[in-house]
Parts: C-alpha cells; sequence; structure tokens
C-alpha cells in the first residue's frame, strides 16, 4: 500500500514531461518554464511541509499520514479533470501539481520507517529499496504516457491532441480516488509482534531526534552528499527529454529511453539493497563505489553532448541508463546508512532530513530553467558536477552500525531467566 503511494506520486509528479510537446501544442499560454514550474511544486512542497508531516507521522503513526497522503492526491487528481479555459486550467494545474506534491513527504522521507516497523533485520534495506524502486516505476508509468497522449508529430488535430490529454487527467483521477478507498478500508498503524528488538523499543522523541541530528557530524556529510547528488540526478528525469531532443531523440524515442532508463535503476536499487543486507557492514564502500561509476557514466553522456565525440544513439541510451541506475541504486544505502549512524533518533527525522536537502536542490535545480536564455546543455554540467562533489563529504562520514549491534547483541545474548531483574525496555520486547 505505501509502495502504491509512491508509484502515484512520483508517476503524477512528471505527469507533464514526457508530454511536454503535445501539451505546448495544446495550451497556448504554455512554454517550457510552465512545465518545469509544474514539476518543482513538489519540491517546493516538500521543503515547506517535510517536519510537518512527518512529525504527523511520529506522533499518530503511518495509517494517519498515510491516509491524508491518499486525501490530497485524491483531490489533486480531481481539480484536473475541470477544464473551463487555458488560464483556468493553468491554475488547477498547478493547484493540482501543489496537492500531489505534499505526499511526496511520506513517500520520499519514509521508506525506512516501514521498513523497521514491519521487517526483521536482515530485510530492512531490502524493504527500503523496494518501495524506492517502486518510486522508480512510477517515473516508467509517466513515461508511458504518450501511449495514451499522442504526439504533434502523429498527424493529430489540436482538438484530438487535448482529449487525450484530458484523457490522461481522468486516469490519474480515477486511480487516485481507488487508492484513497482502499487506504480507508485497509492500512494498519503497525504489526501485532514486533519483527526485531529495535522495532520493539521506543525511539528518541521527536525534537531531541532533530537535536540529535544536528550534532552529528557523520549525518550532515551523508545529507549533504545524498541531497546534491539525489537531488540533481533524480529530478532531471522530469525534463530529460528536452534536454535528449538536440540529439535527435523525440518525445516517443524519449518515452522508450525514461522507460528502460527508470526501471534498470529501480532493479539496481533492490539489488543493491538485497546485497547490503546479505553482506551488511560495508555500506560506505558500496556507496562510494556506485557514485563513481554513475560519474563515470555521465562523463560520457558529457562527452556525447558536448560533440566532444561523436554522439551515437546507443550510447546515449547506454550512458543515461547506467549513470541513473548507480546513482539510484545508492539511495537505500544513504538512508540506511543515516539510521544505523543516528539510531535511537527517530528514523522519520533521518529520512526528513535525507529528502528536505534533496528537494532544496531541486528547487535549485528547476528554477535555474526560468533564467532568459540559459538553454538546456548546463543540464549536463549540472549531473557532472553533482556526482562528483557529492564524493566528498562521504569521505569524512564515520561508519558505524549502531541499530544492527542492538539486535545482534541481544539476539545472541543468553536466555532470560524468570528470576533475573529485566530492564522495562527489555520486557517490552
Amino acid at each position: 500500500m505505501y509502495s502504491i503511494l509512491c508509484f502515484l506520486h512520483v508517476w503524477q509528479w512528471n505527469n507533464w514531461g514526457p508530454i511536454s510537446e503535445t501539451a505546448l501544442k495544446v495550451f497556448s499560454n504554455w512554454d517550457k518554464s510552465t512545465v518545469a514550474m509544474l514539476a518543482n511544486w513538489s519540491t517546493i512542497t516538500f521543503v515547506v511541509f517535510i517536519f510537518p508531516i512527518c512529525w504527523l507521522n511520529y506522533r499518530y503513526g503511518l495509517r494517519v499520514s498515510i491516509l491524508l497522503c491518499a486525501i490530497l492526491m485524491a483531490a489533486g487528481g480531481l481539480v484536473r479533470c475541470v477544464y473551463i479555459n487555458d488560464t483556468v486550467f493553468l491554475a488547477l494545474s498547478n493547484l493540482s501539481a501543489f496537492l500531489i506534491g505534499i505526499p511526496g513527504t511520506l513517500a520520499l522521507a519514509a521508506p525506512s520507517v516501514l521498513a523497521a516497523t514491519w521487517f526483521p533485520p536482515h530485510e530492512r534495506t531490502t524493504a527500503t529499496a523496494f518501495s524506492q524502486v517502486i518510486c522508480q516505476l512510477g517515473g516508467v508509468g509517466s513515461y508511458l504516457e504518450p501511449l495514451i497522449v499522442r504526439s504533434p508529430s502523429s498527424g493529430a488535430s489540436k482538438e484530438e491532441l487535448f482529449d487525450d490529454v484530458m484523457m490522461l487527467m481522468y486516469i490519474c483521477a480515477g486511480v487516485n480516488v481507488v487508492f484513497l478507498v482502499m487506504v480507508v478500508v485497509y492500512f494498519p498503524k503497525e504489526p501485532k509482534i514486533p519483527p526485531s528488538i529495535s522495532s520493539s523499543m521506543d525511539n528518541i522523541d521527536f525534537m531531541p531526534s532533530i537535536k540529535g541530528f544536528l550534532k552529528s557530524k557523520s549525518a550532515w556529510m551523508i545529507t549533504i552528499s545524498y541531497g546534491i547528488n539525489t537531488g540533481v540526478s533524480v529530478i532531471w528525469v522530469s525534463v530529460m527529454n528536452i534536454v535528449i531532443f538536440p540529439l535527435g531523440i523525440d518525445m516517443d524515442e524519449a518515452m522508450i529511453l525514461g522507460v528502460i532508463a527508470i526501471f534498470c535503476s529501480g532493479m539496481s536499487a533492490l539489488i543493491a539493497g538485497r546485497l547490503t543486507d546479505r553482506l551488511s557492514g560495508h555500506i560506505k564502500a558500496s556507496l562510494m563505489g556506485l557514485m563513481i561509476c554513475s560519474l563515470a557514466c555521465y562523463f560520457w553522456l558529457f562527452l556525447l553532448t558536448t560533440n566532444a565525440i561523436t554522439a551515437m544513439k546507443w550510447e546515449v541510451y547506454v550512458s543515461i541508463t547506467l549513470g541513473m541506475s548507480f546513482s539510484f541504486a545508492a539511495v537505500p544505502l544513504f538512508f540506511e546508512l543515516t539510521v544505523e549512524i543516528l539510531y535511537p533518533c527517530s528514523d522519520i527525522v533521518c529520512g526528513a532530513f535525507l529528502t528536505f536537502l534533496e528537494n532544496f536542490v531541486g528547487i535549485i535545480f528547476l528554477l535555474i530553467f526560468f533564467i532568459d536564455d540559459i538553454g538546456y546543455s548546463w543540464v549536463v554540467y549540472a549531473l557532472l558536477g553533482a556526482n562528483a562533489f557529492a564524493l566528498v563529504p562521504i569521505l569524512f562520514v564515520q561508519e558505524n552500525y549502531k541499530r544492527s549491534d542492538v539486535d545482534k547483541n541481544i539476539t545472541n545474548s543468553p536466555p532470560i531467566s524468570p528470576t533475573m531483574s529485566v530492564p522495562p525496555s527489555m520486557k517490552n520486547s
């Protein structure tokens, strides 16, 4: 259920990028900055609402926060089903992007919370990765939109293209309403039996967890690295088809490339998460290896876009797919390492800080599109620079595994006899 929320949010956050050519043709008051702004609402709302939504989750649990997010998704989908004229529809589209953006706080910040609440230690990173994989598949869903919305080059009239766009809006709204009903019917707060010792123990309260994060040098280093790397590498997908158009890749080909790249990056995250669970204790080294590989792939793309080497379409496909795959494979590892280092701070606070900086960087990235005559060639420079700079903070992270040590030490300790004095926390366990 949580993964479905992740899928719907990412799909509808990126509704307009893959069909931008058609949208610009149909709506007279739209331009490329409009498409960028509609994507940017998600990052703006994230920065504004991340800590209030995380506090709500900490105070009332996953069920209440997921239900609120489902209501916002349904409302965001329904308002776009109204068309009076281009001006009103643009306003409603911005309102929709605002409403759909708020659930992104939980979709992006809470995977480690869900994993710790429902899964045992040897499955936690895999569970974190799984929800992130579904997030990526939401991107696949958005790049399949050209199957519903035809390209202007198809020869369809403006009226037919408009009908295609509105059909997509109706489908999004319908799916969101169905999801809301599903959450109302079933979404438990927590399992009846905790899956691990650490999950049965109370974490530090919300505000002390924030203070604990702020005092941790390693947590800051991980957050800076994650925010810079992921804030650019993930957000650029929403404008990828605009960037690669000069390389001879149109909307339909961008759809194929987007589906391949996003699917492969999702699978890579799942593989990385599973390997981390099986081979615990090497997250920092794994992160650095993945980031170096991603940097090499984006350097290849840089050479192609600057005509330093002759650009072949297959090279564009491979460099983007591998670059995104290596970059996204690191996402669940960032989450798990942060939670391990800061334990027993609240998992939701760790996720909030990580994703706050990611979206702050995303805001800056998308706002650059509003600079007059800046073009799009700078995007590849940003990708390359972000991946290179993000490597530096990881070097200063002091790796430790506090949460895993708690589970291992208690699991391997002698059985507790009825006559022994047992602390209250252990009685609860």
